[in-house]
């Protein structure tokens, strides 16, 4: 199969543009994640951010689900923060794919700012001890200390999809064009 220099070149701007539409969107990717605890509560949903290496940066859009029901009010993000165990919220959580190294809240109440009126919370705490624990709702306590359950996977995007189905139909039309 012989490709000429021109449909090469255009091959390439073609690729080149598929895989542009790759790129993340402005808001941020979207990611999974998810806590089993040994008990059999599973605290799962979505967030936005940023990848950045092991970390998501930038945490915003924050959904949050007890075994499939969802956490009620608006979600506020936080990290633990303080000296010698002394609890103290600022907002911003620290989220790895690594359970060891987040450091998270996703509570029903600003509790950086002061607001303690939650009703429930899903937390993994790295700063004074590793632990994750959560208040479902339901009034239902929960705590892990082996942090086994984590897990965070990044949701392709559907740019993602079409990057390839737009390199495989490229590569069908030069092939049936050089048939000819």
């Amino acid at each position: 199969m012989k490709i000429s220099y021109n449909s090469f070149r255009v091959f390439l701007s073609m690729l080149s543009c598929a895989v542009g539409l790759n790129c993340p969107s402005l808001c941020g990717a979207i990611f999974d994640y998810s806590y089993s605890f040994p008990d059999g509560l599973v605290v799962s949903g979505t967030l936005k951010g940023d990848q950045n290496g092991s970390y998501v940066d930038n945490v915003h859009d924050v959904t949050v689900f007890f075994n499939g029901t969802p956490m009620v009010g608006t979600v506020y993000t936080a990290q633990h923060t303080g000296p010698g165990g002394v609890p103290q919220w600022v907002p911003g959580p620290v989220v790895s794919f690594d359970a060891w190294s987040c450091n998270l809240m996703f509570i029903n109440s600003d509790i950086a700012n002061g607001d303690y009126g939650f009703s429930a919370y899903f937390e993994i705490n790295q700063q004074n001890a590793g632990y994750a624990e959560s208040i479902d709702g339901g009034g239902g306590y929960h705590l892990d200390t082996t942090e086994a359950g984590w897990s965070l996977q990044p949701v392709p995007e559907p740019s993602t999809y079409l990057a390839g189905l737009s390199a495989l139909g490229m590569l069908g039309v030069f092939s049936w064009r050089n048939r000819k």
